[in-house]
C-alpha cells in the first residue's frame, strides 16, 4: 500500500518568554493510503500539535518548522503560504476536539453547512445544494435531516453535533480525515457511535483517517496501524499486531500495563524510569543541534533531566545511527 503522506524529522516550536518550547521532537512517521493511523499517548505529548500541523491550521506567529510533511510528492513546508494553505484546505479536513464549540451557535445547521458547500460545489444550484446536505447527514446517521437542518446548535446533542462536524467535513470530499479525540466531550456509548461511523467513512469513501484518541481500546479495534508518542516525539509505530503484542519501547509497555482490570485492583500504575526531557530550550542555544552529531547534548537538554532512553538516543546519534 502507498504512502499519502510522509513526515520525516519534523520540529515545531513554540518561542515563548522562557524560550522556545519544543512541541514535537523529530517526528517521522508514514501514513497509508486508505488506512486508518491512532495517534495515542498522554495529555500533553503533542498529538493535537501534529495533527494541526498537519492540516495548516496553526497560528504562523511566533513557531518555527523544521522537517518535512510530504504529500502527493510535495514538501507541504516548503511550499509558499497561500498556495499550501488552498491544498491543506481541499485535501484535508479537522475534527476537533469538541463539537459544541465547532459550529456557531448563531446560525441554523443548513445554513453552517450549505456554507462549505458553496465553497467546493459552486456549479451545484440551490436546490441541488439542499438535496446533497440532506444526503450528507444521512450517511452521517442523522435523522430527520430536513428538520435537522432548521436547527441551532444548541438544540443538539453532544454526538449529533459531532455527526454534524463530521458532515460538515466531508462535505469538500478530502483525501485525509484527521480527528482529533472526536469522542473526547462524549459518553462512551455516544463515543462508540461516532467511532463506529469513522470506520465507515474510511471503507465507504476510502478516506486516509489519523484518529487521535487516548482509548488504547478503542486505537486496537478500529486502526490499522498505530503510533505512540511521548514528551513530542513518536517513540514506537508499526501495525495494531506490532505495537499491542510485541511492544518495543518502554513508554508503551507502561501504557498497556496500565490499562484498568477486575484483576489489578491493588495494583500501583506503571512508571517509567528517568524524567522527561524539559520542554523549553534556551534561545542562545541552536534549536536545531540535536541534529548535529558533533553537538553536546548538554547544549540543549539538561542531563540530569534526561531520560535513560533519551540519553541512549542522543548516544546513538552521535554515533551516527539514526533509526534509533
Amino acid at each position: 500500500m502507498e504512502n499519502i503522506l510522509e513526515i520525516a524529522s519534523l520540529d515545531v516550536r513554540f518561542e515563548q518568554p522562557q524560550g522556545q518550547l519544543r512541541a514535537l521532537r523529530g517526528i517521522d512517521l508514514e501514513v497509508k493510503k486508505g488506512e486508518v493511523l491512532c495517534i495515542v499517548g498522554e495529555s500533553g505529548c503533542g498529538k493535537s500539535v501534529l495533527c494541526k500541523t498537519i492540516a495548516d491550521v496553526l497560528c504562523k506567529e511566533g513557531i518555527e518548522h523544521a522537517g518535512t510533511i510530504t504529500y502527493g510528492g510535495i514538501d507541504l513546508l516548503a511550499m509558499p503560504e497561500k498556495k499550501r494553505r488552498r491544498l491543506c484546505a481541499k485535501d484535508m479536513a479537522l475534527v476537533l476536539q469538541d463539537p459544541h464549540t465547532a459550529l456557531d451557535p448563531r446560525m441554523k445547521i443548513g445554513r453552517q453547512l450549505d456554507e462549505v458547500l458553496k465553497k467546493y460545489e459552486k456549479k451545484l444550484s440551490r436546490k441541488e445544494r439542499t438535496q446533497k446536505l440532506i444526503e450528507m447527514l444521512e450517511q452521517v446517521e442523522i435523522d430527520h435531516p430536513s428538520q435537522r437542518m432548521e436547527q441551532y446548535p444548541y438544540m443538539l446533542s453532544g454526538g449529533m453535533k459531532q455527526r454534524i462536524v463530521i458532515a460538515q467535513a466531508l462535505l469538500k470530499r478530502p483525501r485525509i480525515l484527521l480527528a482529533d479525540e472526536p469522542t473526547a466531550a462524549l459518553d462512551p456509548s455516544v463515543s462508540k457511535v461516532v467511532l463506529d461511523l469513522l470506520k465507515k467513512i474510511n471503507t465507504s469513501h476510502h478516506i486516509t483517517i489519523i484518529l487521535v484518541v487516548h482509548d488504547l481500546a478503542a486505537a486496537y479495534h478500529y486502526a490499522h496501524r498505530v503510533a505512540v508518542m511521548y514528551a513530542g516525539k513518536v517513540v514506537e509505530y508499526g501495525t495494531k499486531e506490532d505495537v499491542f503484542e510485541t511492544p518495543l519501547h518502554p513508554y508503551t509497555k507502561a501504557l498497556l500495563r496500565s490499562l484498568p482490570g477486575l484483576n489489578k485492583a491493588n495494583r500501583r500504575l506503571e512508571t517509567i524510569e528517568g524524567s522527561a526531557p524539559l520542554i523549553y530550550e534556551d534561545i542562545r542555544y541552536d534549536a536545531f543541534a540535536c541534529r548535529n552529531k558533533e553537538a553536546d547534548p548538554r547544549d540543549f537538554v539538561e542531563q540530569a533531566s534526561m531520560s535513560q532512553f533519551t540519553k541512549t538516543h542522543f548516544a546513538a546519534v552521535r554515533r551516527g545511527n539514526e533509526d534509533v
